[in-house]
Protein backbone atom coordinates (compact mmCIF):
# COMPACT_ATOMS: atom_id res chain seq x y z
CA UNK A 1 0.00 0.00 0.00
CA UNK A 2 1.11 3.89 -0.79
CA UNK A 3 1.70 6.21 2.02
CA UNK A 4 -1.68 7.93 1.58
CA UNK A 5 -3.88 5.16 0.77
CA UNK A 6 -2.21 3.47 4.48
CA UNK A 7 -3.32 7.15 5.99
CA UNK A 8 -6.71 6.90 4.56
CA UNK A 9 -7.49 3.30 6.04
CA UNK A 10 -6.24 4.31 9.74
CA UNK A 11 -8.48 7.48 9.45
CA UNK A 12 -11.54 5.94 8.05
CA UNK A 13 -10.52 2.94 11.26
CA UNK A 14 -10.05 6.35 13.46
CA UNK A 15 -13.74 7.27 12.15
CA UNK A 16 -15.71 4.56 12.80
CA UNK A 17 -14.14 3.35 15.96
CA UNK A 18 -15.29 6.96 17.07
CA UNK A 19 -18.59 6.44 15.82
CA UNK A 20 -18.80 3.19 17.45
CA UNK A 21 -17.86 4.57 20.89
CA UNK A 22 -20.07 7.47 20.53
CA UNK A 23 -23.39 4.93 19.75
CA UNK A 24 -22.34 3.01 22.59
CA UNK A 25 -21.88 5.79 24.75
CA UNK A 26 -25.52 7.21 24.11
CA UNK A 27 -26.89 3.65 24.16
CA UNK A 28 -25.72 3.42 27.79
CA UNK A 29 -27.20 7.06 28.81
CA UNK A 30 -30.21 5.57 27.41
CA UNK A 31 -30.35 2.61 29.51
CA UNK A 32 -29.39 4.47 32.33
CA UNK A 33 -32.63 7.07 32.20
CA UNK A 34 -34.60 4.03 31.36
CA UNK A 35 -33.82 2.31 34.46
CA UNK A 36 -33.73 6.38 36.71
CA UNK A 37 -37.46 6.20 35.34
CA UNK A 38 -38.33 2.66 36.29
CA UNK A 39 -36.78 3.22 39.74
CA UNK A 40 -38.69 6.56 40.24
CA UNK A 41 -42.00 4.92 38.77
CA UNK A 42 -41.89 1.72 40.94
CA UNK A 43 -40.71 4.19 44.24
CA UNK A 44 -43.84 6.33 43.58
CA UNK A 45 -46.10 3.14 43.44
CA UNK A 46 -45.13 2.63 46.41
CA UNK A 47 -44.98 5.89 48.13
CA UNK A 48 -48.92 5.70 46.88
CA UNK A 49 -49.37 2.56 48.60
CA UNK A 50 -48.01 3.57 51.62
CA UNK A 51 -49.06 7.45 51.68
CA UNK A 52 -52.09 6.81 54.17
CA UNK A 53 -49.98 4.81 56.43
CA UNK A 54 -47.00 7.27 57.05
CA UNK A 55 -49.17 9.55 58.57
CA UNK A 56 -48.25 7.36 61.96
CA UNK A 57 -44.91 8.53 63.23
CA UNK A 58 -44.07 4.72 64.23
CA UNK A 59 -45.06 3.43 60.46
CA UNK A 60 -42.91 6.41 59.29
CA UNK A 61 -39.98 5.44 61.32
CA UNK A 62 -40.37 1.81 60.05
CA UNK A 63 -40.44 2.78 56.76
CA UNK A 64 -37.29 4.90 56.90
CA UNK A 65 -35.55 1.71 58.72
CA UNK A 66 -37.15 -0.51 55.82
CA UNK A 67 -35.60 1.30 53.06
CA UNK A 68 -32.37 2.17 54.31
CA UNK A 69 -32.68 -2.09 54.58
CA UNK A 70 -33.43 -2.25 51.11
CA UNK A 71 -31.38 -3.81 47.96
CA UNK A 72 -32.82 -1.23 45.43
CA UNK A 73 -31.29 -3.66 42.94
CA UNK A 74 -33.17 -6.52 43.74
CA UNK A 75 -36.52 -4.29 44.42
CA UNK A 76 -35.90 -3.29 40.93
CA UNK A 77 -35.69 -6.86 39.54
CA UNK A 78 -38.43 -8.22 41.67
CA UNK A 79 -41.14 -5.64 39.92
Amino acid sequence: MTREAKMKELQMLDAARRKFMNYTQQQKETELARLDDEIRRKVGTLMTILAPYIHCPLVWQMSISLWSCVDLQSFVSLN
